[in-house]
């Protein structure tokens, strides 16, 4: 299952003059946990969801990315969201 359109949001974070990063926004209810995140960033593939449910992204990237520390957490805002 590719993508479900309007559950997530994207957008590019500015690195200067490395190569750009993006910012996956996928809302979540309050009650869901990070056991309860179902995250995989492979180096062709993501898949971001919430466990028992169907995945919000499961797709191929269109070309391979480079390996990083993933990034993740750091958020400045209230909402939640994986």
């Amino acid at each position: 299952m590719p993508i479900q359109s309007g559950k997530y949001s994207w957008a590019p974070v500015a690195q200067g003059d490395e190569e750009a990063e993006l910012r996956v926004v996928i809302p979540v209810e309050d009650t869901v946990k990070a056991k309860d995140c179902d995250i995989s960033i492979g180096k062709k593939k993501l898949k971001a969801g919430v466990k028992g449910q169907e995945p919000i992204i499961d797709d191929a990237f269109f070309k391979a990315r480079r390996r990083s520390d993933g990034g993740g957490g750091g958020q400045e805002q209230e909402d939640r969201c994986l």
